[in-house]
Parts: structure tokens; C-alpha cells; sequence
């Protein structure tokens, strides 16, 4: 379980970002944060990812308090942020050294077949489009396997078509590997979507005989 317990967070300049935020989420339920610019929804979640620390209150992780980037925190940014100098194939792999060659080859193989690039695997970040480039960013935040996935705002740059096509890659990839997921967005029809998408797959898996997946949640 992910829980945030009465964060705050104030920046230096007084400028409070979060008051008393409180949030439970359970493993592999999706959660939409919905709000305007400004509200604090990036700033929770990279508070959430440990890349900022509370002023006030704890994040906890399965009761382990987040304090700093953590291997089963996962983050996918509003934009692809792929390192130019290396292949998709090594972007994705980037954060899997700690793990054998073939493991690490084996999990990447995984993740570029699940968002549909198995043949992008030797390209260059300038070679992909906006999606694309996105894709492989989902791919290279599930390739450790986190259990919390976080996205802020990842499709709010790309065009209405590219964009529902992410969705059902993003949803297939759920479905696949089943993380905590947080996503963040100002669309309400965007989360309304997700949450209703992720419902109807599980339903489905119900009535065929698998296992009933946690709840979505809004």
C-alpha cells in the first residue's frame, strides 16, 4: 500500500505547494489525481517518487517511509526525457545494471514487445516520433518491475489520436504487470477513461474465470 499521511509541502520562497494531503491507495488499483495548473498534483507526485522531501508528514511504501528515489517507485514524466547518446534498447536499460546481461536483455525484449517496439530496439531517441519516444518511456519506468507507477500528465503533449493509442498501451501494460498506478492530469475525461477502461478489463477478467483485479479508483 502506498499512503501519503498529512503531507505539506512549502517551498523556500513560501510559496505552499500542499496542505494535509492524505491519500491510501492499495496494490494494483489505478487512482487519477485530477486538478487545474498549480494545484500541486506534479509536486505530489514527486514527492511520492522521492525526488522532494516533505516539509511536513510521510509517505510510506508498504510501511517503509519514502525519502528518497526508490527502486519500486516507478516515474514517467510529461515529457519522454530519453537520453540522446544512447539506443532505446539502452535507454530502457539504463537502470537495470545491478541485474545480470541477460535478465537485464530479457526485461527490456519484454517491455519493447509490450509497447509495441520490438523492432525499435537499436534506434536513436531522434529517430522515434512524439509516441513513440513516450512509449519507450513508459517502457523504461516498468522495466525494474516497480510496484508503484507514477505518471504526470505523460500524454498532455501529443495530439487526440497518438494519445488514445497510449491509453490502451498504458492500460495493456497495467493489465500485464498490474503496479500501483497514479496518474496525474487536468482531463477529467481523460481519467474518467482510464478508470472505466481499467473496470471493464477487469469485469471481463471476472466473467472469464481470472482473477478479479483490485478496484480502479478516482
Amino acid at each position: 500500500m502506498l499512503a501519503i499521511e498529512s503531507v505539506d509541502k512549502t517551498y523556500p520562497n513560501g510559496v505552499e505547494a500542499l496542505a494535509r494531503a492524505n491519500l491510501r491507495v492499495n496494490e494494483g488499483e489505478i487512482v487519477a489525481v485530477v486538478g487545474g495548473s498549480g494545484c500541486g498534483k506534479s509536486t505530489l507526485l514527486r514527492l511520492a517518487a522521492g525526488l522532494d522531501r516533505t516539509s511536513r508528514g510521510r509517505i510510506r511504501l508498504d510501511g517503509e517511509t519514502i525519502e528518497a528515489p526508490h527502486a519500486a517507485v516507478g516515474l514517467v514524466f510529461q515529457e519522454p526525457r530519453l537520453l540522446p547518446w544512447l539506443t532505446v534498447a539502452q535507454n530502457i536499460g539504463f537502470g537495470l545494471s545491478d541485474l545480470p546481461r541477460t535478465e537485464r536483455e530479457r526485461r527490456v525484449r519484454e517491455v519493447l514487445e509490450r509497447v509495441g517496439l520490438a523492432d525499435y530496439a537499436a534506434r536513436w531517441p531522434r529517430e522515434l516520433s512524439g509516441g513513440q519516444a513516450q512509449r519507450v518511456a513508459i517502457a523504461r519506468a516498468l522495466a525494474p518491475q516497480p510496484k508503484v507507477l507514477l505518471l504526470d500528465e505523460p500524454f498532455s503533449a501529443l495530439d487526440a489520436f497518438t494519445r488514445a493509442s497510449l491509453q490502451e498501451h498504458l492500460l495493456d501494460l497495467w493489465d500485464a504487470f498490474r503496479p500501483t498506478l497514479i496518474l496525474v492530469t487536468h482531463d477529467v475525461e481523460e481519467a474518467k477513461r482510464k478508470i472505466l477502461s481499467a473496470l471493464d478489463r477487469s469485469l471481463r477478467g471476472e466473467r472469464e474465470g481470472e482473477e478479479l483485479a483490485p478496484a480502479a479508483a478516482i
